[in-house]
């Protein structure tokens, strides 16, 4: 009887915190710091290709 008991609460506690969400809206993504910018992983001919 304790093990359906723990999961109901387990499962209450998830959903008011997704409602409640104490930490408030996340930022939106923008640009991040790090990325290099035109790098958009076509660089060129690969490995191998040279002559063809």
């Amino acid at each position: 009887m304790i093990v359906p008991a723990v999961a109901l609460a387990l499962y209450l506690f998830n959903v008011i915190l997704s409602v409640y969400k104490p930490w408030g809206r996340r930022k939106a993504a923008g640009a991040r710091p790090g990325r290099i910018p035109g790098a958009s992983g076509a660089a060129g001919p690969g490995p191998g290709s040279e002559g063809r």
